[in-house]
Parts: C-alpha cells; structure tokens; sequence
C-alpha cells in the first residue's frame, strides 16, 4: 500500500475543492470591472463629443440682443408665406415659432474675423432638437449670423472646425450686448465643441 505525498492538491478534500489560485479569479473580476468602466467612458465621450451636451454654463440674452426690425420683418414674411434666405435650412417647427412670436432673432459674431485667414467652420443650431441654423464660416464668409433664439428654450450651438486656419486654432464664441462672451476652447482642425445661449 503506498501512501500520498505531501503536499498541495486540486483533489476535494471532505468533499470541497481546494482552491489552489485565488489570484485568477481576481483577475477576472479585475477584467470584468475594467470592461465595465471603459464601457462607461465611452459612453461619455461619446454623449460629450456626438450631440449630448455636458456645458454648464448658458449665455443669457438680454432685449438689447434682439433684433426688433430684423424679427418684425421676418415674422411678416413668414406670415405671407415666404421664408427669408436666411432661414432658408430652418426647420418648419422653428419657423412656425418664429411666426408666432415664440422665438425672436439676433445677429452674432461667432468668431473673431481678424483671425479668419484659412478658417473654415461648421456651425449648426438647434432647439429643442430642431434645426435652427446650419452654416459654414469662412474667410470670404464671415458675416454676422443671423440665430434663432427663445425664452422657453435653450439654443444649442454646435462647432465643427474643419480648417482651424494660419494660427492652428481657432476659438468660437457667442456674444452677448452686455459684453459677456461664451468661448470654445481653441479648437484645432478637426475638433468640435458645443456651446448654449438663451433669452432671458
């Protein structure tokens, strides 16, 4: 009769496993929690980075920032059936808003033309999901845009830059008659950034 040899076993002892290496399965729950959190960061990023907005700061606008004959004039238009050429990628929600004295509109400058050699920028406008305005900046098109804006709802502003220009950056803005200004980051080629007004 031979007898074992001393020592660690896999057999069951009193009828349990002996568990050799606990080290792998903390690895495993270490994986596992990775995963988890990179799943989650993910999801961040892309919610910050494809339309979700994270900006905690809103730009208010005051009276002084709308343009009273501008709104007045396009609100008759509207209400004879004509869309200005520059409502022309309005949606027909914010249009009928516009009509109907729910939203009003003021012009902005929404970078620093000094500094437009070789920019080309992507801007678009929503409210409340709804297409407000869609442009393109650029240095022989810089003018004063002409945005859609509301007391019951926020204008959300999103920047494509897709030529930051001679400086390789270029920061977007909105302005408000009070002198207060809400900056993007400067933005290199390729990046985007979001940014948020509303009237008072």
């Amino acid at each position: 009769m031979e007898t074992a040899a001393s020592g660690a076993t896999d057999q069951p002892q009193n009828g349990h496993p002996v568990r050799k290496d606990w080290r792998k399965s903390a690895l495993i729950y270490l994986l596992v929690a990775m995963a988890i959190a990179g799943i989650g960061g993910g999801g961040y990023y892309a919610w910050n980075h494809m339309g979700g907005t994270t900006s905690s700061q809103v730009l208010m606008l005051s009276d002084s920032d709308i343009d009273q004959q501008l709104t007045q004039q396009t609100r008759e238009s509207l209400q004879r059936g004509e869309v200005p050429t520059y409502l022309r990628n309005t949606s027909q929600q914010v249009l009928d808003k516009i009509k109907n004295g729910e939203v009003d509109l003021a012009r902005k400058q929404l970078f620093d033309p000094t500094k437009a050699s070789g920019v080309m920028i992507h801007v678009s406008a929503t409210i409340d999901g709804q297409l407000a305005l869609s442009d393109v900046l650029t240095e022989e098109h810089r003018q004063t845009s002409i945005i859609p804006v509301s007391r019951k709802s926020i204008t959300h502003f999103h920047f494509l830059v897709d030529s930051a220009g001679a400086n390789g950056t270029v920061t977007c803005s909105v302005p408000s008659s009070d002198g207060i200004v809400l900056r993007t980051s400067p933005l290199a080629s390729g990046a985007q950034a979001d940014l948020e007004m509303q009237r008072r």
